[in-house]
């Protein structure tokens, strides 16, 4: 349940390959559960995930890359600009094009948060 941060799809991808690892119909143990939470994080990774971050332009991924630094949490937006070294006004183009994707939201004025969990992890993971 954690590794699914309870989003609908990650429970479905996690339990299909929780399940897939178990050997029978009556149990599913702690060695299956961990063997298909890890298979499922990397069908994540590569499609999911990586489908996303494709979208994304180098100028947009470095601002997703400096949100991931942060976390999952909501960050500042005011924040993000001045750790890219970049007035607000320039990038603010970037936030709304990832608005747009689906990839970024605004929880409240001022700040963004990922629209899906785990992606900051992702980034960190997958990021150059």
């Amino acid at each position: 349940m954690s590794a699914s941060a309870g989003y609908p799809f990650f429970l479905q991808a996690f339990g299909k390959h929780i399940w897939d690892h178990a050997p029978g119909p009556d149990a599913i143990t702690l060695d299956d559960a961990v063997a298909g939470a890890g298979a499922a994080q990397l069908e994540l990774d590569e499609g999911f995930y990586g489908s996303r971050w494709e979208r994304a332009t180098p100028a947009q991924r470095s601002y997703l890359e400096d949100m991931a630094e942060e976390g999952d949490d909501p960050v500042a937006t005011a924040g993000v600009a001045a750790r890219l070294g970049r007035p607000q006004a320039a990038v603010g183009p970037h936030r709304d094009q990832l608005i747009t994707k689906g990839l970024i939201y605004s929880p409240r004025q001022g700040t963004v948060a990922f629209s899906v969990p785990g992606i900051g992890a992702y980034i960190e993971r997958a990021a150059p």
